[in-house]
């Protein structure tokens, strides 16, 4: 699926908020022509959120992930959010409640495009940005947010408000100054006392929607504890909260690592399981072929079978199906797999689909699916197959696990 991005602005309480838009090329998506902001025509919406002191490019290829599932992807600065900015505002003027009117403001802006569906909203956040995003989607309510994901959301900020040290910052509790830190890394007083005045669980617990939390066990940052007592306030409130335990993560764990894979990978099923589920490709490796060693840069090839059966499509993937991999050393730089599945369409009708799936480490460490077929039943679901349909990828011990759903339910 080709991506296509444009940098935005909007205003919060007289500050302008700069970031990233990303979607999917060829079209505005669901019924297509002629839909607007109001309506529900358009691209389902996901906004991410970045934490404190950072900048939207902690969270940028979450956005592109999410682009290429079918969504309309938002990343961007909160006002005075961090360092490295291109939003307004100081450090020392921001607050968790500041942020939450910032990202308010991104929604409104996002449900306005003509592209967008605004009944179809989905917030993600990370560590503070897991907070904003949380509370934000308590006051919205259920109706307005659809689904919610947290990855190690800094629940622990007003018990850190109140026990005189927060992250590097050392301060009294009984009598916060009007300021701590020092030069660029100055939060203001203000941050502290809103934080002392918060009721986190209570309040982020009035949003009773799906929830998908990940925390790992050796977060140094936000306690493993935090997470897993944000879950049980989501639970005991009547959410459909999921909880994943991420083995000896560290917080504010890299992008697309190892725990990253799995945990977006586990976010991603959550947010999409409500769909279609159009595909099911289950991929099985069955040798390694070296083409070229060059010292730490190799190229090998990776020949596979496979199968996918749903209600949608049943076939087989056709002999003479290869990976092309290289890599650096041990780490993965480039990946190309080329394979056609024959099978029956849903109608009953005989049909092949053409498979091309590319992954590149210079273009955010995502997979690019581009599918063809010449099955008119197939192009039908939901308009195309390529543009209108969500990809989603995995590589689990034996192989890919390729799941493509429709937009609709």
């Amino acid at each position: 699926m080709r991506i296509k991005s444009n940098s935005f602005e909007c205003t919060s309480n007289g500050k302008t908020i700069r970031g990233l838009e990303f979607r999917p090329a060829g079209g505005s998506g669901g019924s297509g022509t002629g839909s607007t902001g109001s309506g529900t025509g358009g691209l389902p919406i996901m906004i991410v959120s970045h934490g404190f002191m950072a900048n939207w490019m902690t969270t940028v290829a979450y956005a592109v992930q999410w682009a290429m599932q079918g969504f309309c992807a938002y990343c961007f600065d909160f006002v005075g959010g961090g360092f490295g900015i291109r939003s307004d505002g100081k450090l020392k003027d921001m607050t968790v409640r500041t942020e939450v009117e910032d990202l308010k403001n991104v929604i409104l802006y996002a449900k306005a495009q003509p592209y967008t569906d605004s009944n179809e909203l989905y917030l993600m956040g990370c560590s503070q940005g897991g907070v904003v995003s949380a509370l934000t989607a308590a006051e919205l309510g259920t109706d307005a947010v659809k689904k919610l994901v947290l990855f190690y959301p800094a629940m622990c900020i007003p018990d850190d408000a109140w026990s005189g040290k927060m992250v590097f910052f050392k301060f009294d509790p009984d009598n916060v100054p009007d300021r701590v830190g020092f030069g660029p890394m100055t939060i203001g007083g203000n941050y502290i006392k809103v934080a002392q005045n918060m009721d986190i669980f209570k309040e982020i617990s009035k949003y009773t929607g799906p929830v998908f939390i990940a925390h790992g066990t050796k977060d140094g940052i936000v306690p493993f504890e935090y997470g897993r007592k944000a879950y049980e306030a989501y639970k005991a409130a009547g959410a459909d909260a999921v909880f994943m335990t991420c083995p000896r993560a560290p917080h504010g764990w890299p992008n697309f690592g190892p725990t990253d894979r799995d945990a977006f990978f586990a976010a991603k099923e959550f947010v999409l399981k409500d769909k279609r589920l159009i595909m099911d490709v289950d991929v099985k490796l069955t040798g390694l072929e070296p083409l070229k060693l060059r010292g730490l840069i190799n190229d090998v090839r990776v020949p596979f079978v496979g199968t996918s059966k749903t209600d949608y499509f049943e076939g087989e993937i056709q002999p003479g199906a290869y990976d092309t991999q290289k890599y650096l050393g041990v780490i993965p730089v480039k990946m190309t797999a080329v394979y056609t599945l024959k099978g029956k369409d849903y109608t009953g009708q005989a049909c092949t689909v053409d498979i091309v799936n590319k992954f590149n480490v210079l273009k955010g460490f995502a997979w690019h699916p581009d599918m063809k077929t010449d099955s008119e039943a197939l192009k039908a679901v939901n308009g195309q197959l390529c543009d209108a349909l969500f990809s989603l990828t995995k590589y689990p011990f034996h192989g890919p696990r390729i799941r493509v759903f429709a937009k609709d339910q």
